[in-house]
């Protein structure tokens, strides 16, 4: 179901960059700036991933919590 590989794709970059996170947490004093680091690393795990994908790289998917990545149909009937 994309449904839940899209919801797959997102949580676990979002914990990976949490993890980071947490290893450059000795460096970071306040919670604001380690969430940023968070989403920070979340982000840039979730691009070099998708970039994998992009070029081929069979196993990159299944970083990202999936096998493939996911296929969104557009609904044709709610189009103007």
């Amino acid at each position: 179901m994309n449904l839940w590989t899209s919801i797959r794709r997102t949580v676990i970059p979002t914990v990976v960059g949490a993890i980071m996170a947490t290893a450059a947490g000795p460096l970071l004093d306040e919670a604001l700036v380690t969430e940023a680091v968070v989403a920070l690393f979340a982000a840039l795990y979730y691009t070099a991933v998708r970039l994998l994908e992009e070029a081929g790289v069979t196993w990159a998917s299944a970083l990202l919590g999936g096998g493939t990545a996911p296929h969104y149909e557009q609904d044709t009937d709610t189009l103007p």
